[in-house]
């Protein structure tokens, strides 16, 4: 398989989750940072991760900025939030929010777990989180800001592995 793992990453899940991929398959992985637009070149398929952060992928711009390089290629995405996979709606409004309908219909798209971690956050998310949560409670509103959670597992990328070992 001629592809390559490329990630962006606010807290270290969706790079957790490119680690595994890439070593369950044998391939190179990227931060954006790390990659220049020439090498993408060099691969017919990408897998392509990004954490969502106030409700847009981390990875919008790079996708924009590359965009010519990737079209035509067969791409993978998978998408790290703290969103349950049953909030359809919601995970679907990460996606329309930061990709173009081009990009949208290009794209295999995966919804891997996240987690939130409060000894991760800066001072000012964990305000705003707090902020949130007493607004939540004020109105009836459970919120699941108000606790931590971990569901990074290597199980989950049991799909999108599938879905990847299929396509070759």
């Amino acid at each position: 398989m001629n592809a390559a793992v490329i990630y962006k990453t606010k807290y270290g899940a969706t790079h957790q989750y490119a680690q595994w991929i890439g070593s369950e398959l044998g391939l190179p992985i990227f931060d954006t940072e790390e990659i220049e637009p020439d090498q993408l070149t060099d691969f017919d398929c990408l897998i392509i991760g990004s954490s969502v952060y106030y409700g847009k992928l981390l990875i919008k711009k790079w996708l924009l900025i590359n965009w010519r390089y990737i079209q035509g290629k067969d791409k993978f995405l998978f998408v790290v939030s703290g969103t349950p996979k049953d909030k359809k709606e919601k995970l679907d409004s990460y996606i329309i929010n930061s990709l173009s309908p081009e990009a949208i219909n290009s794209c295999k798209i995966f919804f891997l777990p996240g987690k939130l971690l409060l000894s991760e956050l800066s001072f000012i998310e964990r305000f705003m989180l707090k902020l949130a949560a007493k607004m939540a409670s004020k109105n009836n509103t459970p919120s699941r800001n108000s606790i931590e959670y971990n569901n990074v597992k290597k199980e989950n990328i049991t799909e999108i592995i599938t879905a990847l070992r299929l396509r070759s």
